[in-house]
């Protein structure tokens, strides 16, 4: 799909918001608005039209149904180039970043132990403890290779 194409289908404030620069961009709208819509595209005019490198690009969503669909309409837009973007719920990231698994647990995850992983996973990227020159390598190490961070619906976290 041409990057042409990636925009078509969009209102005028969502292509800007898809095409915006390089710094960081706000999207804030009502419920039903397209925000994700605008998240997702905005992800395939950066690998398709920007050329960034999929495997760059981490898209955060509040639940697990969220990060699905997210996933889902990416496949739609840019096909395989999907697979090398990285979409994690806030928990899962969390999880990532502190190095938790709940997966071979016989137990369900209470949120008392996700609270705690993300607890621990804002720890580590505030880099308590640490001088601040430290503080900005941990950060830089449990982020690497992420150039482009995009949240959906921030407002929920």
């Amino acid at each position: 799909m041409s990057p042409v194409n990636l925009i078509d289908d969009l209102n005028l404030q969502q292509q800007q918001a898809v095409m915006a620069g390089l710094g960081p961009v706000l999207v804030l709208a009502g419920p039903g608005s397209g925000k994700t819509r605008v998240l997702v595209h905005r992800i395939a005019y950066l690998v398709r039209a920007r050329r960034e490198n999929p495997h760059s690009i981490l898209a955060l969503a509040y639940n697990r149904h969220a990060a699905v669909e997210i996933r889902r309409r990416l496949v739609d837009l840019i096909g395989d180039d999907a697979r090398g973007v990285t979409v994690l719920t806030c928990h899962g990231l969390a999880m990532r970043l502190a190095g938790v698994s709940f997966a071979d647990r016989a137990f369900q995850a209470s949120d008392s132990a996700f609270e705690e992983v993300l607890q621990q996973a804002v720890r580590l990227l505030r880099g308590d403890g640490l001088l601040p020159e430290e503080a900005d390598e941990q950060r830089d190490r449990l982020l690497a290779g992420f150039r482009w961070i995009l949240v959906d619906e921030y407002q929920d976290i």
